[in-house]
């Protein structure tokens, strides 16, 4: 399933930005099941899924 959304709010959170998203669409794939979360971590873009190491 894959979210298409924008800004809603930024909530300062010390030395971070937390990013609230109001959700726009949603597609769902047929290979829904093999597709890895999405977080953004240090500076990149990671997947989580088996070999994750956030």
């Amino acid at each position: 399933m894959r979210l298409r959304c924008r800004i809603a709010q930024r909530v300062e959170a010390g030395a971070s930005t937390l990013i609230v998203g109001e959700v726009l669409d949603v597609v769902i794939a047929e290979d829904a099941d093999n597709l890895a979360p999405l977080v953004y971590h240090d500076r990149a873009w990671h997947r989580l899924d088996d070999g994750s190491v956030l």
